[in-house]
């Protein structure tokens, strides 16, 4: 009884511990993946914490949606109520040309966070997903860095924030550069 005791907490702990996993495997039975399109929904999936969407609403959508006509998918705005959050990041994030990942510390300690990484990350494997574009608004602490953020961070270039005025119309310029549209460095150019 003691060994049947132990056996049913640890399972109970590991199916806990990859839940969103388990939840994404169960998905991907019910879905098969889509043929990649030309047709998308959104420019970008925006992958970020809700602890930085003051910075989201303020920065990113008024800079990509108001001034350069970019579709952002925020989940906060374009989830569909009603269905599973997992269901929604998978679906949306395949009707999306790329993925914008909004890193910063409170992004390295959300499961959700680390959860659409990896959806990403399978969907950029799968060439449903072009690769992801990356602004740092922070360092990172070594203790929040999992293994796959890590690597990303190591072996991406990514577009780190500032927060001084004057420094950001460079950064507008750099990522404009890094998403690739054209029409917005044909705008960056004109200032």
């Amino acid at each position: 009884m003691c060994i049947f005791s132990i056996v049913t907490l640890l399972l109970i702990s590991v199916v806990y511990k990859y839940r969103l996993a388990i939840k994404y495997q169960i998905y991907i039975w019910r879905h098969p993946r889509p043929e990649r399109g030309t047709n998308f929904d959104y420019d970008f999936f925006v992958c970020y914490s809700v602890d930085d969407e003051d910075w989201i609403w303020d920065e990113l959508q008024p800079n990509l949606e108001g001034d350069e006509y970019i579709k952002l998918c925020i989940h906060q705005r374009d989830f569909k109520g009603g269905k599973l959050i997992v269901d929604n990041i998978v679906e949306l994030m395949e009707s999306s040309r790329r993925v914008l990942i909004i890193l910063s510390n409170s992004f390295a300690k959300s499961s959700w966070c680390q959860f659409e990484l990896s959806v990403a990350q399978d969907l950029v494997l799968d060439s449903i997903l072009e690769p992801p574009t990356i602004i740092l608004l922070e360092e990172i602490k070594t203790e929040h860095l999992s293994n796959t953020l890590n690597a990303l961070i190591n072996n991406t270039t990514y577009v780190p924030w500032s927060n001084h005025t004057d420094d950001s119309s460079e950064f507008w310029q750099r990522l404009k550069l890094a998403i690739g549209n054209q029409r917005m460095v044909a705008n960056t150019e004109d200032v």
